[in-house]
């Protein structure tokens, strides 16, 4: 078995077979997936790369991507911090 597939087994038994509530679990299952709507999804999907409008609507210092809005945003960060502080 590869490895990824041995992850995605993982994953998908930690999400799904877990008690936390269904939005929450749907939400972690989206962003294990890459779909939540960001700029940069959006664009991607709608084709349209004329518009350069991609760019953290926080910080402004980087496409915003979900691994960006997640982690190295300025603002996402302060958010943890808030909640995890």
């Amino acid at each position: 078995m590869c490895f990824q597939c041995f992850l995605d087994r993982v994953l998908r038994k930690i999400v799904w077979d877990s008690w936390t509530p269904l939005k929450i679990r749907l939400l972690a299952w989206r962003i294990i997936l890459d779909r939540l709507p960001s700029k940069w999804n959006l664009v991607k999907r709608s084709g349209n790369f004329l518009g350069n409008d991609v760019m953290c609507v926080w910080c402004q210092t980087q496409a915003e991507t979900l691994n960006h809005l997640l982690f190295p945003c300025h603002f996402s960060y302060q958010i943890w911090q808030l909640l995890y502080g």
